[in-house]
């Protein structure tokens, strides 16, 4: 018994690909349908798909150069959302040192609101 793919509902597809782990395979997915493909590159998704990681605990920050090519901006802008200071470092990790870079001096003009507060990057 097969399955189509395409026959799934976006909220089913959205789901299953949750619980993926952000590597380098989460992106070739992006290759099984045009619509994953859309998925993986929103940013409520990857949003999303970043908070979830977290919750897991899965290190997101580890091991992903081999990625950094492949890395959809909807990330890179959905770490900034989250945490400046997780989006530098995330950035770094991917061998995005210029974008960290601009990231850094990015947040130090404009502070990062936190908790409702504002504070600065040290």
């Amino acid at each position: 018994m097969s399955i189509d793919i395409n026959r799934l509902p976006a909220e089913i597809k959205q789901e299953i690909i949750q619980y993926l782990p952000i590597n380098k395979r989460l992106f070739e997915i992006g290759r099984v349908c045009r619509s994953f493909r859309d998925i993986i590159n929103s940013a409520a998704f990857a949003s999303s798909h970043l908070r979830h990681a977290e919750q897991r605990g899965e290190k997101i920050c580890e091991k992903y150069s081999e990625i950094r090519k492949k890395l959809p901006v909807a990330y890179a802008s959905a770490a900034l959302a989250m945490d400046a200071n997780f989006a530098i470092k995330f950035a770094a990790k991917m061998g995005h040192t210029e974008v960290a870079k601009l990231l850094l001096a990015h947040s130090r003009k404009n502070p990062v609101k936190n908790d409702g507060q504002s504070e600065m990057l040290q």
